[in-house]
């Protein structure tokens, strides 16, 4: 029976990730990625063979200068006697060898007893990671900075919450401006007063 062949094709050409910490009632940005991904998979079921290319760029914010400086920077490329500058690509690659049938199997098991310098049988599956770049990584103090700043973002944000989260909200607020009187019937509703206020001459209903 021949075998239906596979291949799965997914391209993201760009790929832009913001992460910003909140400072009072404004947000200040911390980090900034930019990606695209290329990735070609064939017969995953039978015999694997994957192609990718990711390309990357990191900065981070530098809040003094009020500019973006790189963690991760672009690579410069000369080609037609052009220099250019480009993201930092890092290259996946998967091999899957055919199957071998079990009379072949036992043949070459025999010849690696009967030889001992016979070579060693191809691996069932390769996989290569490569980039034919350095990987260009600039730290500085500012960025130790502003990575120890996300940092304890993070945790304030996962192991203390704010008096906002803390406080019991009501789900709705019943506000009163028409400077008339009005009656309010919850008696057969699922509604129940949460708290009342009186400012200004206002009533302000909390339900919940």
């Amino acid at each position: 029976m021949q075998q239906m062949s596979e291949i799965c094709i997914f391209s993201a050409p760009s790929i832009i990730l913001t992460i910003e910490v909140g400072v009072g009632k404004t947000t200040v940005p911390m980090l900034l990625l930019q990606s695209s991904i290329q990735a070609t998979v064939k017969d995953w079921s039978s015999q694997l063979s994957v192609d990718s290319h990711v390309c990357l760029e990191v900065a981070y914010y530098n809040n003094t200068l009020a500019l973006w400086e790189p963690l991760i920077e672009p690579v410069e490329t000369t080609k037609g006697g052009k220099t250019s500058l480009l993201p930092w690509e890092l290259s996946l690659q998967v091999e899957t060898s055919p199957p071998v049938d079990d009379s072949m199997s036992d043949v070459l098991m025999s010849s690696m007893v009967s030889d001992t310098s016979a070579t060693t049988p191809k691996s069932l599956m390769t996989i290569n990671i490569t980039s034919k770049e350095i990987l260009p990584i600039s730290v500085t103090k500012t960025c130790l900075d502003v990575l120890k700043q996300l940092g304890a973002s993070f945790t304030d944000a996962i192991y203390k919450p704010t008096e906002q989260m803390m406080q019991q909200m009501p789900q709705f607020i019943l506000k009163n401006d028409t400077g008339l009187s009005i009656t309010l019937l919850l008696n057969d509703s699922d509604f129940k007063v949460w708290l009342c206020e009186l400012l200004c001459n206002k009533l302000k209903v909390l339900l919940y």
